[in-house]
Parts: structure tokens; sequence; C-alpha cells
């Protein structure tokens, strides 16, 4: 894989984090968290078919590229167009904290 360009940053993405409030009852809610909305290069890998919840249904692999961030964890998701991904992992490829490479999914997101 080529080192990141900043030619290669294409789509602005937005990660976010799921945070837990005190919901005054003895409860909790939770709601998104926005990290960060930084340019990416997002690149669809595959899909393939899952039964969840008793229903069959498709799930997309996408490769993210970013400049590389601190606090990107695999809680966390990413909104992309209209899509919803989960990330699955986040490594700094080449380890010169210069860049991060996603892998998130589209399983057990809402749609």
């Amino acid at each position: 894989m080529k080192p990141l360009r900043a030619a290669d940053l294409r789509n602005q993405v937005t990660i976010q984090r799921p945070v837990q409030a005190d919901d005054g009852r003895g409860g909790y809610t939770t709601a998104m968290s926005i990290l960060a909305k930084p340019w990416a290069e997002v690149v669809g890998q595959d899909g393939r078919e899952s039964v969840m919840e008793h229903v069959l249904r498709g799930i997309s692999v996408y490769r993210l590229r970013i400049w590389h961030r601190d606090g990107i964890d695999t809680g966390d998701q990413v909104l992309f167009d209209t899509k919803v991904l989960n990330i699955r992992s986040c490594v700094d490829p080449y380890g010169t904290r210069r860049e991060l490479l996603i892998m998130a999914d589209t399983a057990g997101t809402l749609p």
C-alpha cells in the first residue's frame, strides 16, 4: 500500500463515540458524541451476507485511511455518506504516527 497523500483524501467522514448519560430515573440514555470530522480515503473492500436476529442482511466492509490522530477505538463508529460503519480495527500501518488505517463494516448497525 502506498503512503497516504493529501490528494487521496476525497471523502469527509464523521467519527463518533457512543456516550451514556444518566436519565434521572435510574437508567441511562445513549447519545453519539462527535470525535472528529476528518477527510479520508474510503475504499469498499467486499460484501457478504449474514443472519442477524433471524434476518439475512448484507454486510459491506470498508477500508479508510486518515491522517493520524489519537483516541480512535474499536468502539467508535464512522458516518460515511448515509452509512453507519462500526470500526473493527484501527492501526498505524507504518508505525510513524503519520496515518491511520481503519477497517469498518455495516454489521450490526441500524439502517
